[in-house]
């Protein structure tokens, strides 16, 4: 199955972008770098649950096309991996 979903908005990568910049020469680089990735990967997963729960609604999406994108993203060597 094949589903695309569309990642978080620009203004949220150049923020993480700038953290990123701003504590690059600094001791406290390895913990800001971890915060930046720790947050924008809970708003893209956030922002993909809003997008599943919107397909299913409207109707676009049925459990079974749920439960299809669960096993292809959870098997091991796929293109989603």
């Amino acid at each position: 199955m094949s589903s695309h979903f569309k990642i978080i908005g620009v203004n949220e990568r150049v923020k993480a972008m700038n953290i990123i910049h701003d504590y690059i020469e600094t001791t406290y680089f390895p913990s800001k770098l971890d915060e930046v990735i720790h947050c924008l990967l809970r708003k893209q997963v956030i922002h993909t649950v809003k997008e599943i729960t919107d397909k299913l609604i409207h109707g676009d999406f049925g459990i079974e096309q749920l439960k299809d994108l669960t096993t292809d993203l959870t098997t091991p060597n796929s293109e989603n991996s």
